[in-house]
């Protein structure tokens, strides 16, 4: 049997409604703090922490949806990784195929990744050292794929424990 994948994954909806509900209870939190409603303070230190709390919900939403994107994965036989950001929504259907063209980075699996049966947070480091955070929910891929990427992050993670134990 063969670990490898290739597969795009998009962006997420529970991924985004995730990061909404985050951004609206930081704006009520604001809301409550500039009204009073919350402990006993004045006006000026209310106002700047309701304002503090507001702009950072509105810079988390922000960045959070700006940091969608479509990307293709490919895991190898022999467990290398290939990270390429795709531009828009483009696939293998598309005509340009841009995945096919582009060579992507090599990228390395980190350990303290979470691979879990409903989520998958693969942290990767690229060969310059650049990390790169993708997260994969279940609406993200196909059923086939989601589970075909556990179980060969879950061998990739295996492995590198193995190939390089820690010591204590």
């Amino acid at each position: 049997m063969s670990i490898a994948v290739s597969t795009v994954v998009y962006p997420s909806r529970i991924h985004s409604m995730l990061i909404g509900a985050m951004a609206l209870i930081a704006a009520v939190v604001a809301f409550v703090v500039a009204f009073g409603h919350l402990g006993d303070l004045s006006l000026s230190i209310r106002g700047l922490i309701s304002s503090l709390l507001f702009f950072l919900a509105s810079f988390g939403f922000y960045h959070g949806m700006a940091s969608r994107k479509t990307i293709q994965l490919d895991i190898s036989g022999i467990g290398q990784i290939r990270l390429l950001t795709l531009e828009g929504n483009r696939s293998c259907s598309s005509k340009k195929r841009p995945h096919v063209t582009g060579m992507g980075d090599l990228v390395r699996l980190m350990d303290n990744s979470t691979i879990w049966t409903c989520l998958l947070l693969l942290r990767l480091q690229s060969e310059d050292g650049r990390m790169t955070v993708v997260p994969i929910f279940p609406d993200s891929v196909d059923r086939e794929s989601f589970r075909a990427l556990s179980v060969a992050c879950r061998w990739i993670s295996v492995r590198n424990e193995t190939q390089c134990p820690e010591i204590f």
